[in-house]
């Protein structure tokens, strides 16, 4: 949201005309989404196992790739849905068709039954 914010208070066109290439820029705006993200998860593994004992059969490492792969899409998309909207109304209006093709994805691999 903050880059939304930016670009209609005009203060993300400062930042382009800093000494910072666009990518560093938006390399910025997505480091600490990530960071967060991957300790929210690290948080969930850590309670799963130690609060309500379940055991982690697996790789660490595999988890962790497939976390950060996961991590860079869904910031990508949010920073990429971001750039080209005026105002935040247009991000709400697209943001909640996106959320219904993600609970439909959900719901379609049903295989168990």
């Amino acid at each position: 949201m903050s880059i939304a914010r930016e670009r209609e208070q005009g203060t993300f066109d400062q930042l382009l005309v800093t000494p910072f290439r666009p990518l560093e820029i938006m390399a910025g705006k997505a480091v600490p989404s990530m960071i967060i993200g991957t300790i929210q998860a690290t948080n969930i593994l850590l309670v799963a196992q130690l609060w309500f004992r379940i055991p982690f059969q697996g790789s660490f490492v595999v988890l962790y790739a497939g976390l950060v792969l996961f991590l860079l899409a869904a910031v990508g998309i949010g920073i990429f849905g971001l750039l080209d909207r005026r105002h935040h109304a247009a991000g709400d209006a697209l943001q909640l068709p996106a959320d219904h093709a993600v609970l439909a994805a959900l719901r379609i691999d049903d295989s168990d039954h």
